[in-house]
């Protein structure tokens, strides 16, 4: 197999050796949100810990709509994640709706990542025939 073979084949599973320009930023800022939050849990300051609360339509909107979830896994996203769910040091655990996010973000791109297994599988027969 030449390595054109596997450039297209990446390129059909839509994923790329470049990783998506903006995910080192939203991974760094979500990872900052879930800290900022454990702070004001930590601290007691008698503030709601909002933080990662705040971000969830940018994280939606940037994980589903059309970020190649492979570079996000790839960069180190998986671990912002889990550290939206962490229970903070009261052992109260962060919003309902921030561990829903988490949830349908994770069943997003197993889905995603699923579905490439597939087509790799399908286009590693194709090429393997010819």
């Amino acid at each position: 197999m030449q390595q054109a073979d596997v450039d297209e084949m990446l390129e059909h599973l839509g994923l790329s050796p470049k990783a998506e320009s903006d995910l080192p930023g939203l991974i760094s800022r979500m990872k900052a949100a879930a800290q900022n939050d454990q702070v004001i849990m930590k601290e007691k300051k008698g503030l709601p810990a909002a933080h990662k609360f705040s971000m969830i339509p940018e994280v939606e909107e940037t994980l589903l709509g059309g970020v190649k979830h492979a570079d996000f896994i790839y960069q180190g996203g998986l671990y912002a994640l889990v550290s939206w769910l962490e229970p903070y040091a009261d052992g109260s655990l962060p919003f309902r709706r921030t561990r829903t996010c988490v949830m349908k973000l994770i069943d997003a791109m197993s889905h995603s990542l699923n579905a490439g297994d597939r087509d790799m599988e399908n286009l590693l027969g194709t090429k393997a025939s010819k």
